[in-house]
């Protein structure tokens, strides 16, 4: 049985090889479903990672507090066109006093100011946000300076830590520390630059690289009540009190603002919870978008058996004439059309492994390359070669010998 079953695979690539290019015109939907297939769950999965692990860099025990009028899927600057003065936007007062319940060892806030002028040099400077915030921004990210020190150190308010894409899109090449810049018509210091800031894919927060940080008391002498302070970040003195710190706020907040809850207290759980239901769900969808790809693939494979089994009708007769029976032609024609589906299949999987090199070359994006979904993939291409290439292989298996002698 075994060697009847290699010979049934020798016909079945010698007579696809005898129409090469018609063949692989014929694989092509498998080719692009089984690849994009893969892809995707694969950028699914590696996002997920990435946003895991930012979470583990910044530390699970991270709380964030936000307005109501920003949710946890909005980008930042939702706040700078939304906000003006009156609005939910946290205060000082808010901050102050999530800072002194007891087991808060860190926190700082986040005010983002609206549409800054940076000038170097008189020289107008874009793409940088500029971020009111504290000192504790820095244990609070688990982040350390690669040059200088925080801000306030000694006494100067008008001073600033920079990320290094905002450092170098200021001075380019050149140290940053010690050199001046204006925001508003106000002078700087440069005192600090910051290390690298990890960058997840799909991150709703600013990306801090791009950022000047700056004295939370200087933001309002710099707009006054346009600036807005769009969250809090929170650390708890120990992880096991984050519960309770989270009660704390909550309960201190909501009597803080007359009894109305509008704000919002999340932990990293909740990010990564949200995080994963959007990627699962942009997954899925171009996921199905693949599945699609393998259904028009299969019926064109479909297709070229009808056209192949046409053709060769006086094979047939003369195959029958000979003695062979209809489940021998029933699995020659099926075997093709088996051998074309996992070809196509198995180009697909090379496909997106070199698609997920590429990417992790060339992008931020770093592909997990997921095992289960190739071999899922690989068995949906079987699948589909031996449901769509039954039709044409019953068809081949059902001609009459005599009917078919004459068409040859």
């Amino acid at each position: 049985m075994k060697s009847f079953s290699r010979g049934d695979i020798g016909v079945a690539v010698r007579s696809l090889r005898s129409s090469r290019s018609r063949s692989l015109l014929t694989i092509f939907g498998i080719v692009i479903g089984v690849s994009a297939a893969i892809t995707i769950v694969s950028i699914g999965d590696g996002i997920k990672n990435q946003i895991a692990n930012n979470v583990n860099n910044v530390g699970r025990d991270l709380i964030t507090v936000r307005p109501d009028l920003l949710q946890p899927t909005n980008a930042v600057s939702a706040i700078v066109s939304e906000s003006s003065p009156g609005s939910n936007n946290l205060s000082s007062n808010d901050l102050q006093l999530i800072q002194s319940l007891s087991n808060v060892q860190y926190a700082a806030p986040l005010s983002l100011l609206n549409t800054p002028i940076i000038k170097v040099d008189n020289h107008a400077i874009s793409g940088i946000q500029v971020v009111g915030t504290t000192n504790d921004i820095v244990p609070i990210f688990n982040q350390s300076l690669q040059y200088g020190s925080s801000f306030n150190q000694d006494g100067i308010s008008n001073d600033a830590m920079l990320g290094q894409g905002a450092s170098v899109k200021l001075f380019g090449a050149d140290v940053a520390l010690g050199r001046t810049f204006t925001i508003d018509g106000q002078s700087i210091f440069t005192r600090g630059e910051l290390q690298s800031f990890y960058s997840a894919p799909l991150s709703i927060d600013l990306d801090f690289n791009n950022v000047i940080f700056i004295p939370y008391s200087l933001v309002s002498s710099l707009q006054g009540d346009n600036a807005s302070t769009y969250e809090i970040l929170v650390k708890p003195t120990s992880p096991g009190a984050i519960g309770s710190v989270v009660s704390e706020i909550e309960s201190s907040l909501t009597q803080a603002h007359g009894g109305v809850q509008n704000f919002s207290v999340l932990q990293q759980k909740d990010s990564l919870t949200a995080s994963d239901t959007i990627v699962n769900l942009l997954t899925k969808l171009i996921a199905a978008a693949a599945g699609i790809a393998l259904f028009v693939g299969g019926i064109g494979i479909m297709n070229m058996m009808l056209v192949t089994v046409s053709e060769r009708t006086g094979e047939i007769g003369i195959r029958k004439a000979v003695g062979a029976t209809n489940r021998q032609i029933l699995r020659q024609f099926l075997m093709e059309a088996v051998v074309l589906s996992v070809s196509g299949g198995i180009i697909g999987v090379i496909i997106a492994l070199l698609i997920n090199v590429a990417l992790r070359l060339f992008t931020i994006l770093e592909p997990t390359v997921p095992w289960p979904t190739i071999a899922l993939a690989t068995g949906l291409s079987l699948i589909i070669g031996i449901v769509f290439g039954l039709i044409p292989a019953a068809k081949a298996a059902r001609k009459d010998p005599i009917d078919a002698l004459r068409h040859q």
